[in-house]
């Protein structure tokens, strides 16, 4: 169950700027290991005890009742940053080694020994702290995982099998253009290969945004994201949109120059590509269209209508396949 807070106790709580660790620190340290356990814990935000004059806060009304939690709900604004906390201070007071937390728990050991060892160390904190596992969903000594969309199997990081079934799923080519398509979009991905893929929603604000700032906020985002690996490194930006450049230019804009001083301290060159030779990135997509048959496309349109303009097409459909002889007012 999630209560709504939006308009009483998460509108006037101040953020909690407890951050979560950067998954790809996870991943990299989840890596050095060649034995796993994955562990779910049950209800996650249930297992931190509220403090009594707190309780008040948290109360909602249900069948004419008046009810609190006794523990943290789902749905408030700090339950995440709280419940990361309690897990890493859990984690360091009992001194659990190759554990990582990124909400959920993932131990690790070089050897079975080491990860047996490992394991039982943290368990034994979970039963002290009153954690309660989710058995079903927890996973024991296992020589691969799947982890923040990676599959880790010792030692050696490879993608999600879940994650390239768009990949494997393509329909197969029908002729020498669709061939030619497919074969040109795997040739350009073995010359550039990608290693991590990245993508998020624009916040509210964000949406507000002129579209050049929007394509630099892209490229802003996408140096925080792989941070730890572009530190001490010289690299290339590649892109399609021109009007990057104006954040070397001599514009004054607060936002614009908050940006540049971010980024100042990386050492990088940023290269235009044209939209037309920049058409990799999306190939998955447009092979996928290119394979389709018509109707269905005109379909898939259809349905991603306005429910008004479903109707409108529908209706015209109707009137269209009426027989000559039938007047329609």
């Amino acid at each position: 169950m999630c209560v709504d807070y939006s308009q009483t106790v998460n509108k006037f709580t101040c953020l909690d700027a407890y951050p979560l660790p950067n998954m790809q620190s996870v991943i990299h340290n989840v890596t050095q290991y060649k034995w796993y356990s994955s562990l779910d814990l049950r209800s996650a935000y249930h297992q931190v005890p509220l403090l009594p004059e707190e309780r008040k806060y948290t109360a909602f009304e249900a069948n004419g009742q008046l009810y609190q939690f006794k523990r943290i709900p789902f749905g408030l604004k700090k339950a995440v940053p709280c419940f990361q906390r309690v897990i890493n201070d859990i984690i360091a007071a009992h001194g659990c080694k190759g554990t990582f937390a990124y909400l959920d728990i993932t131990v690790c050991g070089r050897t079975k020994e080491e990860h047996d060892e490992n394991l039982k160390v943290f368990l034994n904190a979970a039963k002290e702290c009153n954690l309660t596992l989710n058995e079903g969903k927890c996973k024991f000594a296992t020589e691969s995982i799947s982890l923040l969309g990676y599959r880790i199997s010792k030692g050696v990081l490879g993608p999600d099998p879940g994650r390239v079934k768009p990949v494997l799923n393509m329909p197969a080519p029908r002729n020498s253009k669709e061939l030619q398509r497919l074969v040109g979009m795997f040739a350009y991905h073995a010359q550039d290969r990608p290693v991590a893929f990245f993508s998020r929603p624009l916040t509210s604000h964000e949406r507000r945004h002129v579209s050049v700032e929007k394509e630099a906020l892209a490229i802003v985002e996408a140096v925080r994201k792989w941070v730890h690996l572009l530190t001490g490194r010289r690299f290339k930006i590649v892109t399609d949109q021109r009007s990057v450049t104006f954040m070397y230019n001599n514009e004054n804009h607060d936002k614009v120059l908050r940006w540049r001083m971010e980024l100042s301290e990386f050492d990088f060159d940023i290269a235009y590509r044209s939209g037309k030779l920049n058409a990799a990135p999306d190939a998955l997509s447009r092979v996928y269209c290119a394979a389709m048959r018509e109707n269905t496309l005109h379909k898939i349109h259809v349905s991603l209508c306005h429910p008004g303009i479903t109707r409108l097409i529908a209706f015209a459909q109707r009137i269209y396949r009426t027989p000559s002889t039938t007047c329609v007012k």
